[in-house]
């Protein structure tokens, strides 16, 4: 089992979403197509303002709340969580949109994971918030794809 602070926890989402945000860059840089490009970039800003809001929170929040200590299992792994995504250049368009969903999907699942492990009412409040704060993203993402596809074939 795993222990660790709310505090220790919002660093690792922190620095996660830093680390998923230096990936929708990379790809971005490397897309061969102006319309994947602009979701990957639109997709690398949500993740920075989903940091911004974290580092926000952490400013905000109460002691008692930023030192609750969590007991989970499986500790979430965010690296794992991108790798099996296989998130990567070069992939065609309906195939990185499918991984991007799945991302997606299981990122919200970790945080409704992390929000079930408390007995802490604003602890599970937050950790339900980020949950929420993806399936947003997921949404936006969703539309935008849409909006590409409409404009004809994506290659």
């Amino acid at each position: 089992m795993a222990y660790k602070q709310v505090r220790e926890i919002l660093d690792d989402v922190q620095s996660w979403h830093q680390q998923l945000a230096d990936v929708y860059d990379e790809l971005a840089r490397e897309a061969s197509n102006d319309r994947v490009r602009l979701l990957l970039n639109g997709l690398r800003r949500h993740e920075e303002e989903f940091q911004a809001a974290v580092a926000r929170y952490q400013a905000d929040a109460a002691d008692d709340v930023d030192e609750t200590w969590i007991q989970y299992n499986p500790e979430p792994d965010w690296e794992e969580a991108v790798r099996e995504a296989g998130l990567e250049s070069g992939l065609p368009h309906e195939e990185l949109v499918a991984r991007l969903q799945q991302l997606d999907q299981n990122l919200t699942a970790i945080y409704r994971q992390l929000a079930a492990a408390t007995a802490v009412p604003p602890v599970a409040e937050l950790f339900e918030s980020l949950a929420q704060m993806e399936e947003r993203k997921e949404q936006w993402r969703s539309q935008a794809t849409n909006e590409l596809e409409q404009d004809g074939p994506v290659t």
